[in-house]
């Protein structure tokens, strides 16, 4: 980021990204836009529980939920009980193999296309929105086709926007948890689209972004605890924080979004880290 004089600065549109597992991403821009895309999206798009729920119907009409069923448990340290597992294993190994074999393997090759589309979809959104927030701005009038201002031809200015510039978290893990699709598969596109100059990644520290409040900058943020009305039991809900400085509830995903993207402006200014976002 410190490579980065004021003349580059205008050539690019800075975006603060915070990668995740129940959203893919979350950026926010200096305008407070946000774009996303989450989990139940990538899922969905991918075509994921329509082929698993297909499957599932298939493997009951065959019969082989019971064969899955009878298998004893291969999580064990006793030897006698892990041979008991092979055994069984053997015997069933030709019904599995049958039905698990070649009559899926078209599934399979459509499940990898559809996740490379939505992944290029990810891509195009930072790019120019993409098909979900073109959607959106036509729902709302506006003119997404025209890619000139009037009033930027009267001044001779080119109103398209400039190339993203992705302030990355660096919190990149390369695990993911069940049903959470695990953030490191959009690094790969990021980087193809970085070397073809759509957009330029860089590398923030990330650390205690989801713990600062983006709008006083104090590290005052908790849980925010919602009542059930059913039970008179209180629980938290992740996604919302409540600062207890300016008394707002934010989205946390928005909010570390948002910190990423100040943490890198000033990075990029070569002024030293706030203390608030270092460790004491």
């Amino acid at each position: 980021m410190s490579d980065l004089d004021d003349e580059d600065m205008e050539v690019f549109k800075p975006m603060g990204v915070d990668p995740g597992h129940s959203v893919l991403f979350t950026s926010m821009d200096t305008n407070r836009q946000c774009l996303r895309l989450t989990n139940p999206e990538f899922y969905h798009r991918i075509g994921h529980m329509r082929r698993r729920y297909t499957r599932q119907n298939n493997a009951e009409q065959r019969g082989i939920n019971p064969i899955m069923s009878s298998l004893p448990t291969k999580k064990t340290v006793s030897v006698p009980r892990w041979m008991a597992y092979c055994r069984q294993l053997c015997l069933c190994l030709p019904s599995l193999t049958n039905f698990y074999g070649s009559a899926f393997t078209n599934d399979r090759f459509l499940a990898y296309v559809s996740k490379q589309k939505i992944l290029d979809e990810a891509v195009n959104i930072f790019v120019s929105g993409g098909r979900k927030y073109k959607k959106s701005k036509a729902r709302r009038g506006v003119d997404v086709d025209d890619d000139e201002n009037d009033e930027g031809d009267e001044d001779g200015e080119d109103e398209r926007p400039n190339i993203p510039l992705l302030m990355l978290g660096s919190g990149v893990f390369g695990f993911t948890r069940q049903g959470k699709k695990t953030r490191m598969s959009i690094i790969p596109k990021l980087k193809a689209a970085e070397k073809e100059g759509r957009l330029l990644v860089c590398v923030v520290n990330e650390a205690y972004t989801s713990q600062v409040c983006c709008f006083c900058h104090h590290r005052s943020l908790s849980t925010k605890r919602a009542l059930d009305p059913l039970t008179n039991a209180t629980f938290g809900l992740w996604a919302v924080k409540y600062c207890r400085v300016c008394r707002t509830n934010v989205n946390r995903d928005k909010s570390a979004a948002t910190n990423i993207l100040h943490l890198g402006l000033r990075e990029q200014e070569q002024l030293d880290r706030p203390a608030v976002f270092c460790r004491h």
